[in-house]
């Protein structure tokens, strides 16, 4: 990777993909160090793949002897403007897949491929495994794993901060750093219908010709969050159909869970796929889902910076009808014709989503004695007066 004079003297080269902290571990392993050396004793808690700090990268260069922007690509700097818009110290970047140390809940988080390790020369890890969007080995057509199959604690780069918790073994990153066990013996499970969501070739060449890789990767987190976020799950799980199932079908972990990347490998592999065929088929796909799960612009109230432009402007333009135009009369008809239909007084939510209302509150101004009543079948609806 380079020429410069080096303190550190064996500098194996970089693998094609290669993310930071697995280079850096197996220069650390060729020059006798247990873990990887850092500036000043500095804690080992700082996620090296992300890259924010531009200082931290100088000082990374210079020990290694290379330049740096050859140390920049293989951190999540190099995707600026691809898979985020900026990086800050300290922040928490959206589809970066977090480091987890110790042994705390949850206890997956990044990925690797079972098959990749065990086909390498000398095992690596690829700094594309870090991405949540990923869920597929473009390579062997496999879901990857984001937990060691033995101890189920998360794979590398977590756990690197505690120097006692380092197993033995942990001599090549083919071996769990927690427990010691092969990394490439994991089970590993086909994608059977659902194709990978992106893959390498797709990601360094911008995989949306239309709108561009940051802006579609942000519509695909945004239907995401919906998913996640209890008013909207609730719609959609009340939906019925394909949706609704979809929705039931993510694990029990994922209605606590507060964002897409933040869920594990499983659920992210069911959900993320079919996100990404809806922003594809854009706009028709995304409006036949709001229209049949009763999402509207009050689901994404709050959320409008997850999302581009030109998704916010087909929200504000298709799911975004004025309550003033539901009169007294039309709540009569609507509520006539549900009870006909259903057979019993409708719910609240039943008329809401019939009527496509805005917002969870107004609706009683239009009627009295609705909500009062716990047996619905004997509640007689009294409208108001209105001059």
């Amino acid at each position: 990777m380079g020429s410069v004079p080096s303190p550190l003297l064996f500098r194996p080269r970089r693998f094609e993909g290669e993310s930071l902290s697995s280079w850096r571990q197996r220069v650390a392993w060729e020059n006798g160090y247990l873990l990887y050396p850092t500036p000043d004793e500095r804690t080992r808690r700082v996620d090296p793949d992300i890259g924010e700090d531009e200082s931290l990268l100088q000082w990374i260069a210079a020990l290694h002897g290379v330049d740096e922007r050859a140390i920049v690509e293989m951190t999540l700097r190099s995707y600026i403007g691809v898979v985020v818009a900026e990086l800050k110290p300290r922040s928490q970047p959206r589809w970066w897949l977090r480091s987890r140390y110790g042994q705390t809940p949850p206890s997956y988080g990044p990925m690797f491929c079972p098959l990749c390790l065990g086909c390498d020369r000398v095992p690596y890890f690829r700094l594309v495994w870090r991405f949540g969007f990923i869920t597929t080995c473009s390579t062997h057509h496999t879901r990857l794993v984001d937990q060691c199959p033995y101890c189920f604690c998360a794979p590398w780069p977590s756990g690197v901060g505690v120097k006692s918790k380092i197993h033995h073994n942990f001599k090549s990153l083919d071996y769990c750093w927690h427990c010691g066990e092969s990394l490439s013996e994991a089970t590993t499970e086909e994608p059977g219908s659902a194709q990978s969501s992106f893959d390498q070739s797709q990601l360094d060449s911008g995989f949306d010709e239309v709108f561009g890789s940051y802006a579609h990767l942000g519509a695909v987190r945004a239907i995401c969050q919906l998913f996640l976020r209890n008013r909207p799950r609730e719609r959609i799980e009340q939906s019925g159909g394909y949706w609704a199932e979809l929705a039931d079908s993510l694990s029990a972990d994922a209605k606590a869970t507060q964002a897409v990347e933040q869920l594990n490998i499983t659920d992210r592999h069911l959900l993320i796929p079919q996100i990404v065929n809806m922003v594809k088929n854009w706009p028709a796909a995304f409006l036949e889902f709001t229209s049949t799960t009763g999402i509207s612009k009050t689901h994404f109230n709050g959320a409008e910076g997850l999302q581009p432009i030109w998704m916010s402007d087909v929200v504000n333009a298709s799911l975004a009808r004025q309550n003033r135009s539901v009169t007294p009369a039309i709540l009569e008809k609507t509520l006539l014709e549900l009870r006909e239909t259903l057979g019993r007084i409708p719910t609240q939510s039943e008329i809401r989503r019939r009527l496509n209302w805005q917002g969870e509150k107004g609706l009683e101004e239009l009627f009295v004695n609705y909500t009062s009543k716990k047996d619905r079948n004997s509640v007689e609806v009294t409208f108001p007066t209105y001059t």
